[in-house]
């Protein structure tokens, strides 16, 4: 199974019956200094989705109100059509709760993303490596 000259160090690769050399120490896992931006990037989404999640200092009812005022122009089109026209008429209260409610799951769903990408960037947890 090995070359006279190779022996059980050198694994043989299956072309030819070539010596392989050995793959530098841990050349399978990603460099530390690769994997920095994106703990960074998970720090980031952990404290926003938890800033957006939590309604930190009102936050997400502020961001809720922005958005609705914001789509004012779209909405004078869309009153005349059926299936808009009983969401727009609901008062500003009920639109602002519900726009919150959705502001907050997708908060939550944030954060939750933004802890695997931190464990990945910082430990490398999930990372695939193949032999």
């Amino acid at each position: 199974m090995y070359l006279l000259s190779g022996g059980p160090d050198l694994p043989m690769t299956p072309v030819a019956g070539r010596l392989a050399t050995p793959p530098p120490e841990g050349a399978n896992a990603l460099h530390p200094a690769a994997r920095l931006p994106t703990a960074l990037v998970g720090i980031a989404l952990i404290v926003g989705g938890t800033i957006l999640a939590s309604n930190f200092r009102g936050f997400g009812t502020w961001n809720a109100r922005r958005a609705i005022e914001s789509m004012s122009g779209a909405e004078k089109l869309l009153r005349r059509i059926q299936p808009w026209k009983t969401l727009l008429q609901r008062p500003m209260e009920d639109r602002v709760r519900q726009q919150v409610w959705v502001t907050r799951i997708v908060g939550a769903a944030f954060a939750v993303a933004g802890v695997f990408m931190f464990l990945y960037g910082a430990f490398g947890i999930g990372h695939v490596t193949t032999n």
